[in-house]
């Protein structure tokens, strides 16, 4: 599935930025602020 989701992202033109959930949600925080993400996608299983 996320090598579906990546090339999808590229197609459109837009930048992948991957998210690792056993990062702190504090610096999971700031690199999707910083990355000005307007679009989050995830797994069911690691969403918070």
């Amino acid at each position: 599935d996320m090598v579906v989701a990546e090339l999808a992202v590229w197609k459109a033109g837009a930048a992948f930025v991957p998210l690792d959930p056993e990062y702190p949600a504090d610096r999971l925080a700031f690199m999707v602020a910083d990355s000005g993400a307007t679009v989050v996608l995830g797994l069911g299983s690691t969403l918070a």
